[in-house]
């Protein structure tokens, strides 16, 4: 079974010519975001010393694809959960994928795409989600649950893209074929923004928990950040190379205190950390780490609404003409954060830079020593792309490096 043999010539959908994306629209970015808070506590709802890393998304992206083949009361449910409508942000869904993909250059090297792999689904479906979300699309032979992730893995590893979620619809009676099978796949590598100061640091005691404390490899930053307190946490935005994208650190005023800072950030409260715009002397001693999971996102969908996909009860009258259930929807996640940069694998970067020059303005001096909070965010469009609970950090030292 060979998708690959002249993947142009199969391909529906997705040319992958980018042109310049304008920004989406803020309706969708609030939507998006009302989704990310709900789905980010949903999954991080387990007061155990657990690391989490989720790409909101990219979960968010393909559920709006299937909500563009859905109908009745099933079309209404997704409008619930996506809070939009499938007909209101065709265009700003193509501009999110491209417009995150457009960016890469010298320093930053990011990539967000999306495939589908199908079996008796109408072709104007498929040349829809072509169009509008740069989705390559595959007709494939008929498939097993387990063929149809083997087939997306290799899409995933043929071109070279980590931290994916995966859907997969299959006929809802039993030992029925996977009707279609969808995926995206995002890849990120950037440096740290210059000017900032850089600096290994001796390993610092993390405290996990109250009496509980483990020693791990820290480095200082030192830069002029965006940055906001309220009366139970405080965040600041770590600059990445270009200015386009921002790490931020949530850190709670109270040690041991995340679970609840994580029920207080509201879609609201999400969208004005990312939206910060008061600049601060920033000075900070971060651990250096890895948050690596993979993640069923059933029980978090479910608490959202999403009930009856599982069960085969949906209606997708524009997808197909079988009925269908959801088999599968797993996310695969991992990000590292270090003295070079954010990335997932290694990053080559210089490990000390220049001092920013001295201004006027107010010190914010923070030692990250406890649970905090950390969000990759896209400042073109106001979202996150991957959220990390860091309960217990882990490092893995890179094995080479990849630029």
């Amino acid at each position: 079974m060979n998708f690959y043999k002249d993947a142009d010539s199969n391909i529906i959908g997705g040319s992958r010519s980018y042109t310049v994306a304008d920004p989406i629209n803020s309706f969708l970015t609030d939507a998006i975001n009302q989704f990310s808070s709900k789905l980010m506590q949903n999954v991080m709802d387990s007061p155990i010393s657990t690391n989490n890393v989720i790409s909101p998304i990219s979960a968010y992206v393909l559920l709006s694809i299937v909500q563009q083949g859905a109908d009745g009361a099933t079309k209404k449910n997704l409008e619930k959960i996506l809070h939009v409508e499938a007909s209101d942000a065709l265009l700003d869904f193509k501009n999110l994928v491209v417009g995150i993909s457009e960016r890469g250059d010298y320093g930053l090297q990011v990539e967000f795409a999306t495939s589908a792999f199908y079996s008796e689904v109408f072709d104007g479906f498929m040349r829809d989600i072509g169009t509008n979300y740069d989705c390559e699309a595959y007709p494939t032979d008929q498939l097993s649950t387990k063929l149809a992730v083997q087939a997306m893995d290799k899409w995933i590893s043929i071109n070279y893209k980590m931290n994916t979620t995966q859907f997969v619809l299959q006929g809802s009676c039993n030992e029925e074929n996977v009707v279609l099978a969808i995926c995206s796949a995002l890849y990120f590598r950037c440096e740290w923004q210059e000017p900032c100061h850089c600096q290994k640091a001796r390993k610092m005691k993390f405290n996990v928990r109250p009496l509980k404390f483990i020693k791990v490899p820290s480095f200082h930053y030192e830069a002029l950040c965006k940055a906001g307190t309220s009366q139970d946490f405080q965040w600041v935005h770590l600059n990445l190379e270009k200015g386009m994208f921002s790490l931020v650190l949530v850190l709670p005023i109270q040690q041991y205190a995340l679970d609840d800072v994580i029920k207080e950030i509201t879609p609201e409260v999400m969208t004005n950390i990312i939206r910060e715009k008061e600049i601060k002397h920033a000075k900070l001693t971060v651990p250096q780490f890895t948050l690596k999971q993979k993640t069923n996102l059933k029980p978090a969908l479910l608490k959202l609404g999403l009930r009856d996909m599982y069960g085969g009860l949906d209606d997708f009258k524009g997808i197909s003409c079988k009925r269908m259930k959801l088999m599968s929807s797993v996310q695969d996640m991992k990000i590292t954060v270090n003295i070079r940069g954010v990335s997932i694998d290694s990053i080559k970067g210089k490990e000390e830079t220049t001092l920013p020059p001295e201004y006027e303005l107010e010190t914010l001096e923070l030692v990250f020593n406890y649970p905090f909070l950390v969000f990759l965010v896209d400042l073109k469009n106001s979202v996150p792309l991957l959220i990390g609970r860091v309960k217990k950090p882990k490092y893995e030292q890179p094995r080479c490096v990849m630029l």
